[in-house]
């Protein structure tokens, strides 16, 4: 897995997390279309209200989508537009959205 530190001009903190998943049994040999992207994000973790439920976790929302890429630094080097431009505009959205 990989993690983004996202911090907004305006002291919102996110942490996004990116991952391949499978239901192969052995990772190594994906076929065409097995291969699934995984992308997770919090929510505003600088937020007062985040410290005080801090022990009772935090939300996350998430979305998959079905990916050939096998190289999760390419897929982040695509992503880095929408990534900026979720953080400027406080866009969540655009850290989720299939590519």
């Amino acid at each position: 897995p990989h993690f983004l530190l996202l911090v907004s001009p305006g002291g919102q903190t996110r942490v996004a997390w990116l991952f391949f998943a499978t239901n192969e049994s052995r990772p190594g040999e994906l076929s065409r279309g097995s291969r699934h992207l995984v992308r997770v994000i919090s929510e505003d973790l600088n937020c007062p209200n985040t410290r005080c439920e801090v022990e009772a976790g935090v939300w996350m929302e998430f979305a998959v989508e079905v990916t050939d890429e096998a190289d999760m630094s390419q897929v982040i080097a695509r992503s880095t537009g929408k990534l900026r431009r979720a953080v400027d505009e406080l866009n969540w959205d655009l850290v989720l959205a299939a590519e």
